[in-house]
């Protein structure tokens, strides 16, 4: 790492419905800072979600049951060393591409940056949060989307993500750990949140 340490980076990881898209748009526009967006949006989790479901039960078994419970043979086997693979691979490529983003410096949602970059000088990791009913609300209102669709994406989203991150990572990204800053960014106004996480990197990061 150069002298200053590089460039600055605050990551942004939330759970379903705490307004990140708003916040990191506002906190990157007012500290000057490239916005870089996560890797799967909303939408695309859902459409996914419901491709799978039109799969045979023998197909989703062999793609998510956990291996760790299971000892496969012949085929089956075959096919749980592919997907671990395949999850490796990813990992892999996340990391790289989390690091190469890190060293243009800005805004990094989601992409498991709060762990790839957790000794990272000049990084700055927070988390948005709130109430399960709030963030179902707060959803339905900025996606525009009846208030159960948007129940059904949080219940799958909040589960998708975390899942992921375990099983590229092996980490948790609910835990509040890997964070300098929790804070309630479904109830509490835009302005405010981004206020308290500019405040938050000057404290930290001088």
């Amino acid at each position: 790492m150069h002298a200053d340490h590089g460039a600055l980076v605050i990551t942004m990881w939330e759970t379903y419905g705490s307004n990140m898209d708003a916040v990191a748009t506002a906190l990157a526009d007012a500290m000057g800072l490239t916005l870089h967006q996560q890797a799967y949006s909303s939408e695309s989790i859902e459409s996914a979600v419901e491709e799978r479901e039109h799969q045979g039960p023998l197909s989703r078994f062999l793609r998510d049951f956990a291996p760790a419970s299971y000892a496969p043979s012949g085929a089956a086997a075959a096919a749980s060393l592919e997907v671990q693979s395949g999850y490796a691979r990813e990992a892999v490529d996340n990391t790289a591409e989390v690091e190469r983003l890190a060293a243009q410096g800005g805004v990094i949602l989601g992409r498991n940056g709060q762990y790839v970059l957790r000794h990272r000088p000049n990084t700055l990791h927070v988390k948005l949060d709130g109430p399960i009913e709030a963030r179902i609300e707060n959803a339905a209102r900025a996606s525009g989307i009846p208030h159960d669709r948007a129940a059904r994406r949080q219940k799958v989203e909040d589960d998708f993500r975390a899942g992921l991150a375990r099983r590229l990572h092996r980490f948790d990204p609910r835990d509040n750990e890997h964070y300098d800053l929790v804070i309630n960014g479904a109830t509490l106004p835009t302005d405010a949140v981004v206020a308290v996480i500019a405040a938050a990197a000057k404290a930290k990061l001088g």
